[in-house]
């Protein structure tokens, strides 16, 4: 194989695996956060760079 076509393979898979390994921590702070925050019916607990908030959850906004 060429030389370009082996680095372009090898960068996307640093992207892949740095951006598969950003959303485990995103789900992983977002359960830690429902754990610790309690909310009202029809909300559930996200991290946000602001903390955690309490947010209207996909049937409350129907």
């Amino acid at each position: 194989m060429s030389r370009p076509l082996v680095v372009v393979l090898f960068l996307i898979a640093i992207l892949t695996i740095v951006s598969h390994r950003s959303g485990a921590r995103q789900e992983g702070a977002d359960t830690a956060c429902a754990t610790a925050k309690e909310c009202p019916p029809d909300f559930k607990a996200k991290w946000v760079e602001a903390g955690c908030l309490c947010v209207p959850s996909s049937k409350a906004r129907r």
